[in-house]
């Protein structure tokens, strides 16, 4: 079995989700590397827009739409119904003051430095 071989081998049993490339700057080349995804709101919101509609469907045991959202998260103030829609649709953005209004409203843990890079 050659050295490339070992490498795959090493890790076939793993998810392809969980295997990650990374650079290495010291010898500039690609490596297989493992680090277990996080399997929770923060390890999967990419983008601002996912930050919103993870809010949304989070804790989604009872029917509702963007209205009775608003009104239960107590943002009905601060967002239009078409708004929120454009959030949650990637065709918006917030300013900073919201990034950390947001932060403290969100039901789950996530950084106002992460959300401001995400927006």
């Amino acid at each position: 079995m050659t050295e490339f071989e070992d490498v795959f081998y090493e890790f076939e049993d793993l998810d392809a989700q969980d295997m990650r490339y990374y650079l290495s700057t010291d010898e500039s080349e690609m490596r297989l590397a493992w680090r277990p995804t996080n399997d929770n709101e923060c390890g999967r919101i990419l983008n601002l827009s996912e930050v919103f509609l993870e809010w949304y469907l989070f804790k989604s045991d009872t029917e509702k739409n963007i209205k009775i959202f608003l009104e239960s998260e107590g943002l009905a103030d601060v967002f239009t119904e078409t708004q929120f829609m454009d959030l949650m649709c990637g065709k918006a953005c917030i300013d900073n003051i919201l990034i950390t209004f947001i932060a403290l409203k969100l039901p789950f843990p996530i950084s106002v430095g992460r959300l401001s890079r995400l927006n």
